[in-house]
């Protein structure tokens, strides 16, 4: 089953309607190519709140079925509902056939032959398939902007790009970002300084607690290059070292349009290996913060 499901943060998520349609139908039904479009959308002006399902199973031509209630996990319900139906017509029932019977041998005492024919046997009872709580692997690529107040001598701007690979509640990230130059001046010789960059690649480990499945709870590794060049002094160069920093955070994804979630990130770290930056006869002009604080503004784009 290929679900798409689009709905508000108050409804039910995408998993936890595959759940219960697994749970309806059985796995070996779910496992079938079928096609699913779901839209849940908060009726305009009605109060209290009343919601309204748009629901389309199969060919995209068809136009979609509509059921409105005033519960929005009712109408998430109903689409399991209605979706298991569709799974389980299309399976295709085990059949077994019964061996043909013998044909009666007629006896030779002259007595009429009577056939006796034993009651079919009846199957045994099939368990109900069992509730399971595993989604489907998934996986995005998107790009995001950060604010960064710690790793440079100001506050910086710097922009990534990530793709993730998740199954159930964990999630792997891969990303890089580039931070443009930001100045760490002095006041003696005015004018003077270095123009700090810096380059990195990131993997983050998350996690999604299943009360609260928009919300995921990140570790990250960084590691990159940081380059200096100074500026204002007789004889200028330019020098690169190692970056490397840990920032635990949360990444917040309430709202999806389709395949695309915009999604905000906050993370709190520390650099763990840096290269200062001094500048003969004047001494360090930079130098990270020991706290490192971050704030990440996104967009994600579903691939699978």
């Amino acid at each position: 089953m290929l679900l798409e499901w689009v709905a508000p943060p108050e409804c039910p998520n995408e998993h936890e309607v595959v759940s219960h349609v697994t749970s309806l139908a059985g796995e070996t039904a779910t496992a079938q190519p079928l096609r699913v479009w779901a839209r849940i959308v908060r009726v305009p002006g009605d109060e209290p709140a009343r919601w309204r399902l748009e629901l389309r199973i199969g060919s995209e031509s068809e136009a979609p079925r509509t059921l409105e209630s005033n519960e929005c996990h009712k109408l998430a319900e109903a689409t399991a509902f209605i979706v298991a139906l569709g799974l389980q017509s299309r399976a295709e029932p085990e059949r077994t056939e019964a061996p043909a019977p013998a044909p009666p041998v007629a006896p030779t005492d002259g007595t009429i032959a009577r056939t006796h024919t034993e009651p079919p046997a009846r199957s045994a009872a099939v368990s109900p398939p069992r509730r399971t709580s595993t989604s489907s692997l998934h996986g995005a690529l998107g790009s995001d902007l950060t604010a960064d107040h710690g790793s440079f001598p100001s506050l910086a701007w710097g922009g990534g790009i990530f793709g993730y690979v998740g199954y159930g509640a964990f999630r792997g990230e891969l990303g890089a970002a580039l931070w443009p130059r930001s100045p760490a001046t002095v006041t003696s010789p005015r004018g003077a300084g270095a123009s700090i960059t810096l380059r990195t690649v990131g993997v983050r480990g998350c996690w999604s607690p299943a009360r609260v499945p928009w919300l995921d709870a990140c570790l990250r590794a960084e590691v990159g290059v940081l380059n200096a060049a100074g500026f204002g002094i007789i004889r200028p160069m330019t020098s690169d070292g190692l970056w490397f920093t840990g920032l635990a955070g949360l990444t917040a994804r309430p709202v999806s349009a389709g395949p695309l979630r915009p999604r905000a990130t906050v993370e709190l770290g520390s650099p763990l290996r840096y290269s200062a930056v001094t500048i003969d006869g004047i001494g360090q002009v930079y130098s990270p913060a020991p706290i490192v604080f971050r704030v990440a503004i996104g967009l994600e784009s579903k691939l699978f």
